[in-house]
């Protein structure tokens, strides 16, 4: 039996239960905390059968266990099934295709399926076993606060103040999620209106103020700021939109004699101390604090600036997002005792979307289904991402339009060349093409894509694919 989890702190709580229930079973744990030499031993331990129970993150998708029936995958909706790293995969696509090759059951267990999922329900591919509707009338309360962000006016509504200084009363957690990193969206000159740009990107440099740095959100180049505005000369700088470090901020201003901890990319939820697990506060993060452990005990979340989840560039990121919204809202406050209650903050347009995002997870994919096969989105199509990175932009863009010919020859759906949206480093450009087409075509287009690689491998171009289906 192979069961694979999202994250490290739901893995060590399900071992201590399997060891309790199972006392006479060899079990064992498969995971990125394990040294190179303890990686190894165990590698070779499994190849020779030595366990019955095998607990894991994705990285023990790829140990060679003999006679595996049972597969069980757990949060099918969590970030920590997906790997950010070249190559790109999910663990619970990777067991899917692993199932239908090899054979076995896989089980997946969650709160909310995800959208691909859902999709081969209604396929007939998936059975259905208890996928639970979020419980949002009566258990969960949930309110929106319309805030125009105009002067200076603060990042945090004084309705939102009340609620959160209320909670904290009762001795109880509060939960803030944010969406942006950093201090500010935006760096600019109060004067004329400058900002700092990405020279590669062409996109908004978002401002760090503990590192007095900023960086772009894209490619993660780093940009020290001037003293004074390169444009007008102007000393007085201004930052535009709220991150973390600025809602941190204000909450310290408005409750300084309460604990606050803060959870992104530069203070993870891992090297926070047990306090903020145990002991009541204020947690201001971004989606990797919500966690299970810290939303059963939390009796208030506050989403800001919700119009920031609104309008991200990935086809993908709604779906996500609502998966991510309704997870919270099914655990908040477990194992508290007063009613837990959600806070939305936004302009009064965003906050206008929030009944969309309230709807039960089959209304809402239904209808993403609907928009995703009129715009020839996966899963109806493939869409196939070709990326080449370069210091020639030129080369780049010549040696993609000559893909682009080929694939229109044959009917295939092409977009770009144009400039490329993650994999810029400094001194390098990266060009970009996308293919759209159905399931049927995937060996034609893949032949043809296998001889135009061949016919350009002496251009130089590092080439980088993702493929959505």
């Amino acid at each position: 039996v192979l069961l694979v989890f999202p994250d490290f702190q739901s893995l060590d709580t399900f071992e201590i239960f399997l060891r309790g229930e199972f006392p006479g079973k060899q079990i064992i744990k498969y995971d990125g905390r394990l040294s190179a030499t303890r990686r190894m031993a165990t590698y070779r331990l499994v190849e020779e059968n030595q366990y019955d129970i095998i607990l894991g993150t994705r990285l023990a998708l790829f140990l060679p266990i003999p006679d595996l029936y049972l597969y069980v995958l757990f949060d099918p909706e969590a970030q920590g099934h997906y790997s950010e790293q070249v190559p790109h995969y999910h663990a619970l696509q990777v067991l899917y295709e692993r199932v239908k090759q090899m054979g076995g059951a896989l089980h997946v267990v969650g709160i909310i399926p995800p959208l691909w999922i859902y999709y081969r329900l209604c396929m007939g591919e998936f059975q259905e076993g208890n996928f639970e509707c979020s419980r949002l009338t009566g258990a969960r309360k949930i309110k929106t606060v319309a805030l125009e962000n105009a002067g200076k006016q603060p990042v945090v509504a004084p309705s939102i103040r009340e609620a959160i200084a209320r909670v904290l009363s009762l001795g109880e957690r509060v939960l803030v999620w944010v969406q942006k990193t950093g201090y500010a969206a935006a760096l600019g000159c109060r004067d004329c209106g400058f900002y700092y740009l990405c020279s590669d990107c062409e996109v908004a440099l978002r401002y760090h103020l503990d590192l007095k740095t900023l960086f772009c959100p894209l490619c993660g180049k780093k940009v020290k700021p001037d003293d004074t505005c390169p444009v007008c000369g102007g000393s007085f700088w201004e930052g535009w939109g709220e991150g973390i470090e600025k809602v941190y901020e204000e909450l310290q201003k408005y409750f300084p004699r309460h604990r606050l901890f803060r959870v992104d990319s530069e203070s993870p939820l891992k090297e926070c101390t047990v306090d903020m697990l145990e002991l009541p506060g204020i947690v201001v993060g971004t989606s990797g604090m919500l966690r299970e452990d810290l939303l059963r005990k939390s009796s208030l979340l506050v989403i800001l600036s919700f119009e920031d989840w609104l309008y991200l560039s990935d086809f993908n990121a709604r779906d996500e997002f609502y998966g991510e919204l309704h997870r919270a809202f099914l655990l908040m406050g477990i194992d508290v005792q007063s009613a837990p209650q959600v806070l939305i903050q936004g302009s009064s347009d965003a906050v206008a979307k929030v009944e969309h995002f309230l709807k039960p997870w089959r209304v809402f994919y239904e209808e993403s289904l609907q928009k995703r096969k009129v715009l020839r989105y996966p899963p109806f199509c493939y869409l196939v991402r070709v990326m080449g990175e370069s210091r020639n932009r030129n080369r780049c863009n010549v040696v993609l339009n000559a893909l682009r010919g080929i694939m229109e020859e044959n009917g295939v759906g092409v977009t770009g060349p144009f400039p490329g949206a993650g994999l810029r480093k400094r001194g390098k450009w990266t060009e970009e093409l996308d293919l759209n087409f159905e399931e049927g075509r995937l060996k034609e287009v893949f032949d043809l894509f296998s001889r135009w690689m061949v016919s350009i491998e002496r251009e130089g171009i590092r080439w980088h694919l993702e493929v959505y289906r």
